[in-house]
């Protein structure tokens, strides 16, 4: 598998350091490992990026390593059954921020069960922490805030 194309790595890093407001997002790198962007203090050039962490630490990374980009929504840490999850109120806030995105941005709702379910269209009824829609098929696909892990974009940042 390879990693992103110079162009398509600043791009992807340019929009999400200028989301307004800046929104937290991570890096996947092919071998698994997840970096978190936690301000938009990052400089990239040439396909090569770097910033501080928290703590001061230099990381650097450069595209040919990087699988994905993408935002990540992260829930509360209440705990249910040893796993996080969202109340119903951060569950239906979170539904109506990725549906109202202009122009509409896949996303892909990962479950505590290990499941994803990719939402491709905005086509989607949910309210009281519950949430369903039809597939093409015409299968029904149901989910609940307190089976959620997480609610990330579908930002797809591997080369073909």
């Amino acid at each position: 598998m390879t990693g992103m194309k110079p162009q398509q790595f600043e791009e992807t890093l340019l929009q999400f350091k200028h989301r307004r407001p800046f929104q937290p997002f991570v890096v996947e790198l092919l071998d698994g490992r997840m970096i978190e962007i936690v301000s938009p203090n990052i400089a990239f050039c040439d396909g090569a990026a770097s910033f501080f962490t928290p703590d001061s630490d230099l990381v650097d990374f450069v595209c040919e390593d990087v699988r994905e980009i993408r935002s990540v929504v992260y829930l509360s840490e209440v705990t249910n059954g040893g796993g996080p999850v969202m109340t119903p109120e951060q569950f239906d806030q979170t539904l109506r921020q990725f549906l109202n995105r202009k122009p509409f941005e896949p996303f892909v709702v990962e479950m505590l069960d290990g499941r994803s379910i990719e939402i491709v269209r905005p086509k989607l009824a949910f309210g009281g922490g519950s949430a369903g829609f039809l597939t093409p098929e015409f299968d029904l696909v149901e989910f609940t805030c307190d089976e959620v892990r997480a609610i990330r974009s579908l930002v797809s940042g591997v080369a073909s």
